[in-house]
C-alpha cells in the first residue's frame, strides 16, 4: 500500500487541473478590516492585502 503523491510546492499540481484558489484582495491600508471579516466569518475567500490600493475578489 503506498501513499498519494506529495503535492508539487510550486503549485505544479494545481496549474495541471486548472485548479485555482480564491481569494479576495484588499489595500493594507484596511487591514484591520480584513482580520475583522476573517474573524465574523464574512470573508468567503482567502484575504490577501495588497499594496498599491487595489481591493476586489476573485473567483
Amino acid at each position: 500500500m503506498s501513499t498519494p503523491p506529495e503535492p508539487a510546492a510550486d503549485g505544479e499540481g494545481r496549474a495541471a487541473t486548472g485548479v485555482r484558489p480564491r481569494i479576495e484582495t484588499m489595500p493594507l491600508e484596511r487591514a484591520q478590516e480584513a482580520v475583522q471579516k476573517m474573524r465574523s466569518g464574512e470573508a468567503n475567500f482567502r484575504m490577501v492585502l495588497t499594496m498599491g490600493g487595489r481591493s476586489n475578489a476573485h473567483q
